[in-house]
């Protein structure tokens, strides 16, 4: 093996050689030996040359490096796990390891299989560097030499050798190869022995990297450094250079792909990224392990929606599937549960439940959606377990094969779908070849073998080559590409360390004299070898803040700035910043022309311009709707969703939009505060009639009565329905009592002897043209001493007395019901108002008079005069509303800021645009 003269790249390697048949080129990688073949028409002048010239090192230690066995077939990665799968299962029953597997872990030992089949390659390589320096023995060498033997048996018993592990003879098929950058090359070291002595190998070894000569860009943010890329890009087509001769490299590629795949696609420049993917991760290769999940969890509800609304799995009739899917919302289909040593399935106990009534659905309706689900879900979820539960892997292809026929559209999966598809039947298939040989190795469950299998599986789709190229860091080095952008040259993800023996500790390593190679330099010198070639790193990154490889000395800072990027200009645009850019791309222009379209049918925008008398029928409907006798009705409750925003108040008060509900709730937590209104309504109702006073001595009565009001109550103020509802209620009492046990315990000490006078009263006062209503909870009061307290429930955490701010208000309850009570029940001024925390158990004291009603903090509530700016502002909102809906004006105000908008379900509506800085 020597060094090549006369040649300091592949060009001029292939023009002194590429003529001779005799000569073979070897290269890193595929992917190199492919273009470069390519290119070679061109660098030697032939009409065609023979694609065995140029290969890869691995097919090259395929064909050259035979390794010494007879009659023995190398062993695969999948029969690797296999056994390491077995041996695991051996140790469990009886341990033997130490440390390889841990004792305490030996029976959950299948976890670490697939760690142990990654090292049975180097077992025999750390065997003799252990006994070439003597290395002392411990629990680990002890338990490695254990599992060496164990394999070098198994290995034995059928047939097989492990490449690393035989005993190689070269066996040249030509007279002459040229290894092209060996340094690339990750295990060139474990073959450089046999290749040293031979004549008919020849070196092209790494270039120096020149730091000195080779920039690297600096870049704010990654975001920032794809995109400076993909402009440059933009610029090179539009001077006349083609899409195939230009190439990305990307660090830590994974968690770019997204952003990398948008702003091609928004720039409409072609792009193919050269990368492959696990099975298991496509959507449609989520097929199988969907299935698997679904009967894991016993057919929940999110596990079959996760399978049946995969837009990539075309089903046979969606149909069925919707009526599935409305069903177990209607039902509550969530979890099914686990009754003594069996599982209750929930689908199958709703379908034995009656169809309940509702009115204003058609019960008929109903019951065929039901009968339609049923017939379809039952036979399928048979069919998902038994594909699931399969004994075998053939049994797997049957039942796959039966489930596809029976529920699937073939027609329906697109080409790249299909493709993926087809590859996970492919690998099902080899496994199927296994079950001869194997049978005292196979899995005791086959189905999520075969699933953990597609896990690990990757597929590279099939490319044109017509387009700008993609790869991970490292394929493509040593590629022949005009044009080259490396990003994400940060120290943590573009080193290139290959290290031996990495199950082994750094100091045992060292012991054995094992010698970590640094190649990074080698492949970013191969890299600006070739073309033009920008490198760039980001100081923040996905992941956060990063340094740029410590290879580089010349640090550039990249280009900042807006003015050759069309979507920034667009963006300082509609941020009023400057004016429209001179060009656009195809996506901005078809935004353009549905926005001016949108513009010219729609003249106006609620959102900008009052609707005053626009639309007859919103005129209409606002007065049915609002109006009592040509009076406007004001609620406390949507005059705070009106202050917060006009916009918000009018989409979901007036055109009553809603999200839809694709989910099943075990309890809607609405309904617990339902229940306790409804219940403390009735208990105060029957201790009004009965003991006419609140009597602290007959609490233990009063919770007698609420429990019998929960039985009575919960079928009549809730929807909730389906076969998990009568276990949940007893969770949903507990906890509805302790709420109204609260309340009792509040009157006790606070309110003894007070008479319930009001419970849920509903109360009006009409002032000009304001009409007020609302409903409070409840009105203690002292007759007596003529005392008023009034008393609101929260199931959530109730407003502070701080919440009352005149000029920041943003609840209205307390002043709208002590208005209401002054004006329509007691006539006189009432001095008390609380808010009754039912889920924390707190009062919170928002007028209060401390020297009568003590409580510990006594800034934390006002008094009644102190109060009175706070009615005068709910007043002034109130007048607000009444006017602003009169005039039809719902525009959202400058004071909604950012923080609510984002959190406002119909932000997606409005869009209402925001400058952040």
């Amino acid at each position: 093996m020597n060094i090549i003269s006369g040649c300091s790249t592949i060009e001029d390697c292939i023009r002194r050689y590429g003529k001779d048949a005799r000569t073979r080129f070897v290269f890193p990688s595929r992917i190199a030996s492919r273009l470069w073949l390519h290119r070679a028409i061109s660098l030697t002048g032939l009409a065609a040359i023979p694609a065995e010239l140029f290969t890869a090192w691995d097919a090259f230690k395929a064909d050259c490096c035979v390794a010494k066995t007879e009659g023995r077939n190398p062993v695969s990665q999948v029969i690797r796990l296999l056994f390491a799968r077995h041996i695991a299962a051996e140790n469990a029953a009886q341990p033997f390891f130490r440390t390889i597997i841990p004792a305490n872990y030996a029976a959950d030992g299948a976890v670490f299989a697939q760690w142990i089949a990654g090292i049975l390659p180097q077992l025999d390589h750390w065997e003799k560097r252990a006994a070439q320096h003597k290395a002392p023995a411990d629990d680990e060498a002890a338990d490695l030499f254990i599992l060496k033997k164990a394999y070098t048996d198994f290995l034995d018993s059928h047939r097989l050798f492990e490449p690393s592990w035989a005993g190689a003879e070269f066996s040249p098929q030509a007279s002459h190869y040229i290894l092209l950058y060996p340094e690339l090359m990750e295990d060139f070291e474990e073959y450089r022995g046999l290749l040293t002595d031979r004549s008919e190998i020849s070196v092209l070894p790494a270039p120096v990297f020149q730091p000195e000569v080779v920039p690297l860009i600096r870049c704010a943010s990654i975001r920032e450094e794809i995109r400076t890329a993909i402009l440059a890009v933009e610029q090179l087509l539009a001077d006349g250079a083609a899409a195939d001769e230009i190439a990305f490299s990307v660090a830590d590629i994974e968690s770019t792909v997204p952003y990398l795949k948008r702003e091609f696609a928004l720039r409409s420049i072609p792009a193919e990224f050269r990368l492959g993917f696990k099975l298991s991760e496509q959507q449609a290769g989520r097929l199988f392990p969907l299935l698997e999940r679904c009967v894991e969890e016993h057919f929940s509800f999110e596990s079959l929606k996760r399978l049946f609304l995969n837009s990539h799995i075309p089903w046979k009739s969606p149909q069925h599937i919707q009526a599935v899917i409305n069903f177990g919302i209607k039902n509550n289909c969530l979890v099914s549960w686990k009754d003594g040593d069996q599982y209750r399935n929930i689908w199958e106990e709703a379908f034995k439940l009656p169809t309940p009534h509702h009115p204003g659905q058609c019960y008929e309706e109903e019951l065929a959606e039901k009968e339609q689900a049923k017939n379809w879900l039952i036979p399928f979820m048979r069919d998902a377990e038994a594909l699931v539960q399969a004994k075998s892997f053939s049994e797997i292809r049957h039942r796959y094969i039966m489930l596809r026929d029976r529920y699937l559209n073939l027609d329906g999966f697109s080409p790249e779908d299909n493709a993926v598809i087809g590859r996970c039947v492919t690998l099902m298939q080899e496994l199927i070849q296994l079950e001869p040989d194997f049978a005292g190795c196979l899995p005791v469950q086959p189905y999520p073998f075969f699933t953990a299998q597609l896990g690990r599986e990757i597929y590279v789709p099939q490319n044109t080559g017509r387009a700008v190229s993609i790869f991970p860091f490292r394929v493509a080095a040593a590629t022949p590409f005009t044009h080259h952008f490396v990003l994400n040259c940060n120290q943590g993800k573009s080193r290139v360390i290959y290290t031996k023996l990495p199950f082994l500790r750094k100091d045992k390593r060292d012991a054995l004299g094992v010698i970590e190679h640094d190649a990074t330099q080698d492949f970013f010198a191969v890299y600006a070898q070739y073309g033009t070639v920008q490198f760039s790193f980001s100081e923040q990154t996905f992941s956060g803040y990063a340094v740029s490889n410590g290879i580089f000395t010349e640090i550039q800072q990249g280009r900042t700035g807006i003015c050759a990027d069309s979507f920034l200009q667009e963006y300082a645009f509609f941020a009023q910043a400057q004016q429209l850019p001179a060009s656009i791309y195809p996506v901005q222009k078809t935004g353009l022309e549905q926005f001016v379209l949108h513009d010219a049918l729609c003249s106006f925008s609620f959102l900008r311009t009052p609707l005053t008398n626009k639309l007859p029928e919103l005129t209409q409907t606002l007065h049915t709707a609002r109006y009592e006798d040509g009076v406007f009705r004001v609620s406390a409750s949507d005059l705070k969703l009106f202050a917060e925003c006009p916009a918000k108040w009018f989409l979901q008060s007036v055109l009553s939009i809603n999200e839809e509900d694709t989910d099943a709730d075990l309890f809607n937590p609405r309904y617990v505060g339902l229940l306790s209104h409804h219940i403390l309504e009735k208990l105060y109702q029957k201790i009004q009639e009965t003991d006419t006073v609140f009597i602290s001595a007959h609490i233990g009565e009063y919770t007698k009565w609420a429990d019998e009001l929960f039985a009575q109550t919960i079928h009549t103020q809730t929807d909730f329905q389906g076969p998990l509802a009568a276990p949940f209620i007893q969770s949903i009492k507990k906890k509805t009592l302790q709420g109204v046990s609260f309340v009792l315990s509040v009157d006790a000490e606070k309110l003894d002897g007070y008479t319930p006078l009001v419970m849920e009263g509903k109360l009006r006062h009409r002032s000009e043209d304001i009409l007020y209503h609302g409903v409070i909870d409840r009105v203690a009061y002292q007759p007596a001493e003529d005392r008023a307290v009034i008393l609101d429930y929260k199931s959530g955490t109730p407003p502070a007395a701080s919440s009352y701010t005149p000029d920041a208000m943003r609840d209205f309850q307390i002043p709208m019901y002590l208005f209401l009570a002054e004006k329509a029940l007691v006539k006189s001024q009432i001095e008390h108002a609380f808010f009754l925390g039912l889920g924390d158990e707190k009062i919170s004291y928002i007028v209060n008079d401390p020297t009568v009603i003590p409580h510990g903090n006594a800034r934390a509530s006002k008094t009644r005069d102190a109060f009175e700016p706070a009615i005068e502002s709910f007043l002034r909102a109130s007048e607000n509303y009444a006017h602003k809906v009169g005039e039809e004006d719902f525009r959202k105000p400058e004071t909604v800021q950012w923080d609510d908008c984002k959190k406002c379900p119909f932000h997606r509506i409005c869009r209402t645009i925001f400058i952040v800085e």
